[in-house]
């Protein structure tokens, strides 16, 4: 692969390029050092190295491929050159393209604001934080998605799209919520009003569906999901279960639901936001294969990697 920003070139490190690796590494103390040696004798099977070579073929640059096999992989970069870096995070977005992915991640330290300017400009968004680092991440874009239609029908009630006539049941809800299910899904109201903007018109990179039963020919409503930056193959998601109501699955049959519907979009997984108080939210979220990966805007983040 050529990269116009790069005069040399970036391809898959093959096993004679262990002298290259011997005088890349040779003034570094770099953690991947016996990782790569590892990999040039064999090891590390789930991982794809790739070099960057420059016009006297030698190496400037190494890009790693973790979980290469993976469509959420992350990666990561060696190399004192920026241009190089940038030419590195190009060649990872084409593969990811190209294996047909979702998302790649990296990770930058705080301080390091060079790293962190030179990700960003090639199309990555911090995402997550941990301790020491922040988390950038390439998002792949899903331009078709068939969401509005999609059904399911359970035992005593069903899993279908919210429409405007159903606004009372919506009303009805979120007056049902206690102050702890109001503390975690609808802070200042936040996401009621994000139901009725919806609605509206107003959030098209969203849908939202409910569980909905009838009890005495009326029609009560059970819970809520939603997908919100919907037009991506890693869309965010939202859940929340009438009080009352725990206990019954109902959580666990919307959650497994919109996976279902990502999954029908080829989307790589899902993500969502939870309160650090949010236990109980935690348990059902990790049992049903959220990885909890860092903090976002000051709450657990997760991701669901989808197969």
């Amino acid at each position: 692969m050529t990269n116009l920003k790069f005069t040399g070139t970036v391809r898959r490190m093959i096993p004679k390029d262990w002298e290259r690796m011997v005088a890349f590494f040779a003034d570094r103390h770099e953690d991947q050092r016996s990782d790569v040696f590892e990999f040039l004798d064999g090891a590390h099977s789930e991982r794809d190295y790739w070099i960057a070579l420059d016009d006297s073929e030698n190496c400037s640059g190494i890009l790693v491929f973790d979980k290469k096999e993976s469509r959420l992989p992350r990666i990561k970069l060696i190399s004192d050159d920026f241009s190089v870096v940038t030419c590195l995070l190009e060649t990872a977005i084409k593969l990811l393209h190209d294996r047909k992915g979702a998302a790649i991640f990296i990770a930058a330290r705080r301080d390091d604001v060079k790293m962190q300017d030179t990700i960003k400009a090639c199309g990555f968004s911090e995402l997550f934080e941990t301790h020491e680092n922040l988390f950038f991440a390439y998002i792949e874009p899903c331009e078709h998605l068939i969401l509005h239609d999609l059904y399911k029908k359970h035992d005593d009630y069903e899993i279908r799209r919210i429409l405007p006539e159903d606004r009372p049941l919506i009303y009805d809800f979120f007056r049902a919520m206690g102050e702890t299910s109001t503390g975690f899904f609808n802070r200042n109201h936040g996401n009621e009003n994000g139901v009725y903007d919806y609605l509206d018109g107003k959030l098209p990179d969203r849908t939202y569906w409910m569980a909905v039963k009838k009890d005495n020919g009326k029609e009560i409503c059970l819970g809520i999901v939603f997908i919100c930056i919907k037009f991506t193959k890693l869309p965010g998601f939202g859940i929340a279960v009438r009080d009352g109501y725990h206990g019954m699955h109902i959580g666990t049959n919307l959650i497994e639901f919109v996976k279902e519907v990502c999954r029908a979009n080829h989307c790589g997984g899902i993500m969502l936001t939870t309160a650090f108080t949010n236990e109980k939210g935690q348990r059902l979220y990790e049992h049903r294969g959220f990885q909890r990966s860092g903090i976002q805007c000051g709450e657990w983040f997760y991701i669901c990697p989808l197969k």
